[in-house]
């Protein structure tokens, strides 16, 4: 298992989690702040695993 093949399953992964992570927070009437960090955090990573594989 080479590198990108990690990194592509790590993201199909993380893009069935996150929503769902999202999702359970709205669920548990947390503050918007923390749904905003959670979203950044993603797109944060993924913009980094692009650059990386690219």
């Amino acid at each position: 298992m080479n590198l990108e093949t990690l990194v592509q399953v790590s993201a199909m992964c993380l893009c069935l989690y996150i929503p769902l992570a999202i999702y359970d927070f709205c669920l548990d009437v947390r503050t918007k702040s923390e749904i905003y960090l959670l979203s950044s955090i993603y797109i944060t990573w993924w913009m980094f695993v692009h650059l990386y594989v690219e």
